[in-house]
């Protein structure tokens, strides 16, 4: 007997509240263990409202009508908790700070173990264990605001890790990291993959993944299709030197060499709001 997907959505269907027209239709989707899946669309296409009927946010938390089949291991999950499908799946957003809520390294990891009620001594295995995996022994005393973007991700990742789910999913991991975070990232996902995880990614930069995808998927008016990573573009490696700019024809207005972001949005408080 064939052992069933990690994950299996069929016709999965989502329409927000207050709209007529479905976000999403008649979805079929399938992740396996071990599998790296892409989750391609241009922005709004409803990629991640997907991920959020996935892991049980939208309709719970975003209202809406949610119908179709969602299986985990062979096992109808439609009736499941947020909570209850975090302990087989883990979440990465675009912007992580959303998802950390401590002010030091090991202080997120032990928070979060904290919360599933684990013995004391079961809390600290995971963590240095966690620590050491995702290159993060050196930080465990750092605060978290002092970290880069990919030191952000790769914590995120940690703490999603010490618990042990079965399925990654991860929203435009890629976003803000430069090159040697990009090298990282794309170190760890394949390592968790040859350890037996399914990992389903939403990415623009195809061309990172091109190389290390098993299968790809193409969002497009709220309908999914299998893709063939083949037709896209090769990737150029990512230590080559990009090709100059053509010279200016005119005065010099404005030049920059080798410009690099790793930050997140800030987040601001709404005036008159207080928090804490």
């Amino acid at each position: 007997m064939a052992t069933p997907p990690l994950l299996e959505a069929d016709d999965l269907t989502f329409t927000y509240a207050g709209q007529d027209r479905p976000t999403l239709e008649h979805i079929d989707l399938t992740v396996q263990a071990g599998e790296l899946v892409v989750l391609a669309g241009a922005t709004g296409s409803g990629k991640s409202t997907l991920l959020n009927c996935l892991t049980g946010v939208a309709p719970e938390h975003t209202g809406g009508r949610l119908t179709g089949n969602l299986r985990y291991r062979g096992q109808c999950i439609a009736s499941w908790t947020i909570r209850q499908r975090s302990r087989a799946m883990g979440m990465m957003l675009q912007n992580v700070e959303t998802q950390l809520f401590t002010d030091r390294v090991s202080e997120e990891l032990i928070f979060g173990l904290e919360n599933w009620n684990l013995p004391p001594g079961d809390i600290q295995d995971r963590t240095q264990t966690a620590l050491c995996e995702f290159d993060l022994a050196s930080h465990r005393d750092r605060a978290i605001h002092q970290l880069s973007a990919g030191q952000k991700q790769r914590l995120l990742l940690a703490c999603l890790s010490t618990h042990q789910p079965s399925l990654l999913l991860l929203d435009e991991p890629f976003r803000f990291l430069d090159q040697a975070g990009v090298h990282q990232l794309l170190d760890l996902i394949q390592r968790r993959t040859r350890q037996g995880q399914g990992v389903l990614v939403i990415e623009h930069r195809l061309e990172l993944l091109k190389p290390v995808c098993d299968r790809a998927y193409r969002l497009a008016s709220g309908r999914l299709f299998p893709w063939d990573l083949g037709a896209a573009p090769s990737p150029r490696p990512l230590d080559a030197a990009p090709k100059p700019p053509p010279k200016a024809s005119g005065p010099i207005r404005l030049q920059t060499e080798n410009l690099s972001w790793g930050g997140y949005p800030a987040f601001l408080q709404p005036r008159g709001v207080a928090i804490g």
